[in-house]
């Protein structure tokens, strides 16, 4: 969890326009207005004519907004000379780093494309009130999430990575000094299970609003976007020519091929679960027609895995989140495909830890379950009494 120094530090404006009264303006204007409308959110902008000097400086990190001018094409600036600075600063910053962007410009038609806010917004110095939209604008960045986020994610990985270089690879440094690469490692690891909690290392300022103690959101079962490398878990659906459509239930699939086996180069077919949409479920319909206390409570037993007319653990509901519809996994209807053919499904989300290992331990269960007759309950209770 951030210390209270964390959120007393200033939000970081970098203003970069090539003409040095402006960009000194801009900054002045910003530090002047913002931090007096907000007294509790503090900015610091500071001016930068040089966008080399600008990337130099947003590679050091640090910086929480970017203020940003367009120059024309054919510029009389010789080391400019047909380029588009400020697009170009603008991609090279998305390519390495999220950073919130604002685009203050006289060519605001260069860079309409690129507009998305809150993440991206363009201010046209043309406008007759332009400095109050720009911060507006700015204010609008500081006031989403994101920023926050961000920076309590750095806070968070510098933390974790001080405690381990000062308590473990100091304390260990004579059997480590050699060992570069599991230092690395273990650095990642540890990054890794910081994060495995199942709640949040961030502050919970930065989520609104929190969780309810106990809960766990939809979203939270999935990682998205999922990895590029095939897991146990994966969500995938079929996409290629044969794709027989949105409505079609047999589309969606959760791969239940152990990790380990992709990740070996063991995979010559591919192990899948059928997963069918919430709504082909006579338990949703019933109460989705009738809405009756019921059918919901049939609707809730199917969700545990414990449907009223049918087989326990036979089911493993996946909650509707981000692109996934509501979807239940059959664990008896089990197909086998090529690992080629895995080309012919699109990803959409992995299943996280540790909701891939309780589905594969329900799949191992129900597969490899023991069928026996069930026993006399009643004459066992009977014979109780005699």
């Amino acid at each position: 969890m951030s210390g209270p120094e964390d959120f007393e530090s200033p939000w970081y404006v970098l203003v970069v326009d090539d003409k040095e009264g402006v960009a000194e303006e801009t900054a002045e204007l910003l530090n002047r207005t913002l931090n007096a409308d907000s007294p509790t959110q503090r900015i610091l902008a500071v001016p930068e004519i040089s966008f080399d000097e600008a990337l130099a400086t947003l590679r050091r990190g640090g910086v929480d907004l970017l203020v940003l001018d367009v120059i024309q094409q054919g510029t009389t600036t010789p080391e400019l000379e047909g380029e588009r600075r400020g697009i170009d600063v603008f991609n090279q910053v998305r390519s390495t780093r999220f950073l919130p962007i604002v685009f203050l410009t006289a060519l605001p038609n260069e860079v309409t494309e690129y507009e998305n806010p809150p993440f991206v917004h363009v201010v046209s110095k043309q406008a007759d009130d332009f400095n109050h939209e720009l911060t507006q604008r700015i204010s609008e960045c500081l006031d989403s999430p994101f920023p926050r986020i961000s920076r309590e994610l750095q806070n968070h990985i510098a933390r974790v990575s001080r405690n381990f270089m000062i308590e473990f690879v100091e304390e260990n440094w004579n059997y480590l000094s050699d060992s570069e690469g599991d230092i690395a490692h273990l650095l990642m690891r540890r990054l890794g299970v910081s994060f495995d909690n199942g709640g949040s290392p961030l502050d919970d300022k930065a989520l609104n609003p929190p969780p309810p103690p106990g809960k766990v959101p939809p979203i939270r079962y999935y990682i998205v976007p999922p990895p590029d490398e095939y897991r146990m878990g994966d969500i995938v659906k079929l996409v290629d020519s044969t794709d027989p459509g949105e409505d079609d239930p047999s589309q969606w699939h959760v791969v239940m091929t152990p990790t380990c086996d992709f990740s070996n180069e063991k995979v010559d077919s591919v192990i899948l679960v059928k997963c069918t949409p919430i709504g082909e479920f006579a338990e949703y319909k019933k109460w989705a027609d009738t809405n009756s206390n019921s059918a919901r409570k049939k609707l809730e037993q199917l969700l545990k895995s414990n449907p009223a007319n049918g087989q326990q653990y036979r089911y493993y509901y996946l909650p509707k989140a981000w692109m996934l519809p509501d979807l239940i996994a059959d664990l008896q209807q089990v197909l086998h495909i090529p690992f080629e053919n895995l080309d012919r499904y699109e990803k959409q989300a992995s299943i996280d830890s540790p909701y891939a290992e309780s589905l594969s331990q329900q799949f191992n269960s129900y597969v490899g379950r023991i069928g026996t007759p069930d026993l006399d309950i009643n004459l066992a209770i009977n014979r109780m009494h005699s």
